[in-house]
């Protein structure tokens, strides 16, 4: 028979309909101080259930599936100011004051920060234009043209070797796996993700409203363009701190779920 400490927490779940009446579902992992979870592209929620569990002990996590994606509902028209009205309508129902943002859903996450109700923040990794557009235009007419012909597997390569910058033989790798199909099957939303990164200004300077600490994780091995936002970040806002993850790049959520739960306890405590 399992102890208490070996057993899994329970896992529940609960919804709320945003400003635009878009209902946006989350599963919770523990009980506690909340904390909601934003994920990034080409995933869902349960991408960050490992790292929900080592944090349950502490914490009621509460991860939500952004807008489009798992079983939330949508809108035929896209704005990512709406994902930041997703956000806050989830913290406001679950009376959480600390959220966690990784990649496209730490983009959203920035955008909801200067909420008052907000007073711990992570941002792990957000791709911001800083020096570069971390969406070439001509990689996004590339985009454009596989959403056009309803080619999401299109959409997804392209994004990942001309976007996140993945190497070619790693994609390849990619997609002679498993891991292909689940990419693909979020992938619907990556498209319109990849115009708002494109779409937003260069810079951080926008961002020096939000008030409450922040926390920057980056990935030793992480592309140079998530470094860039970091540190840029770090010095925008008035209080912020960038926490380096050894051995790991984007991914720490999946690869290193301890090393990335334990940076996550001690600043949300």
């Amino acid at each position: 028979m399992a102890t208490p400490r070996e057993r899994l927490p329970l896992v529940t779940g609960g919804s709320v309909c945003s400003a635009d009446g878009t209902e946006i579902v989350w599963r919770t992992w523990g009980d506690g101080p909340g904390v909601v979870v934003v994920h990034g592209s080409l995933e869902d929620g349960m991408a960050w259930s490992d790292v929900a569990t080592r944090l349950a002990p502490r914490f009621a996590v509460h991860v939500m599936s952004r807008r489009g994606v798992g079983d939330s509902g949508d809108r035929p028209a896209y704005a990512i100011e709406r994902e930041y009205d997703d956000i806050l309508a989830v913290a406001r129902a679950t009376r959480s004051t600390r959220v966690i943002g990784h990649s496209f859903g730490a983009i959203c996450v920035l955008g909801a920060a200067a909420a008052p109700e907000l007073d711990r923040v992570v941002l792990y990794e957000p791709p911001l234009n800083i020096d570069d557009r971390v969406v070439p235009d001509d990689a996004l007419a590339e985009v454009d043209a596989a959403e056009k012909r309803g080619d999401v597997a299109g959409v997804v390569e392209v994004g990942l070797r001309r976007c996140v910058r993945m190497p070619d033989g790693l994609v390849d790798a990619i997609k002679g796996s498993e891991l292909w199909a689940e990419l693909v099957r979020n992938g619907r939303p990556w498209a319109r993700e990849l115009r708002a990164i494109r779409d937003l200004p260069f810079g951080v300077e926008r961002y020096r409203s939000i008030a409450a600490p922040v926390l920057l994780p980056v990935g030793e091995t992480t592309q140079v363009h998530h470094r860039r936002a970091a540190e840029a970040l770090s010095r925008a806002l008035p209080d912020a701190t960038i926490v380096e993850l050894p051995g790991v790049g984007h991914e720490a959520h999946v690869l290193a779920p301890d090393l990335l739960a334990e940076h996550l306890a001690s600043f949300l405590a």
